[in-house]
């Protein structure tokens, strides 16, 4: 065997490893750094072909008219099924008296704030002039 400790073969071993460990940190940065632009190229194009396409969508006629169309319906159904479910949730008898109850103490609530906030604009108001 030879005359060289396990420190100094480590570390000629580490010597020689170093070379190699900066090339390839050298090869992932700059791979990095494309594969960063690549993606930002990529997300630009998705973008604007995306603004392209639905612009072409918006301004066709044969798209936009059926489009409003659903549009529209949907809005109607939604609007009918909501109208159709408060509708159902007050006209139940479990439901209604508490729902009640609870509106009836917004209401209050909220006059009793008003006429609070009233009263100190006056005071404010008077103590001014």
């Amino acid at each position: 065997m030879s005359d060289e400790s396990l420190i100094e073969i480590m570390m000629r071993e580490a010597a020689r490893a170093m070379p190699w460990g900066i090339m390839i940190l050298v090869l992932i940065l700059f791979s990095g750094m494309w594969l960063k632009q690549e993606a930002k190229e990529d997300i630009q194009f998705a973008s604007q072909t995306m603004i392209r396409d639905v612009k072409a969508a918006a301004l066709d006629p044969a798209v936009f008219v059926p489009l409003k169309r659903k549009v529209k319906e949907a809005i109607q159904y939604t609007a009918h099924t909501a109208i159709q479910e408060a509708k159902d949730a007050v006209l139940q008898s479990d439901t209604f008296v508490p729902l009640k109850h609870e509106v009836k103490k917004a209401i209050e609530y909220t006059a009793t704030t008003a006429a609070n906030q009233y009263v100190r604009a006056q005071r404010d108001l008077n103590g001014k002039q």
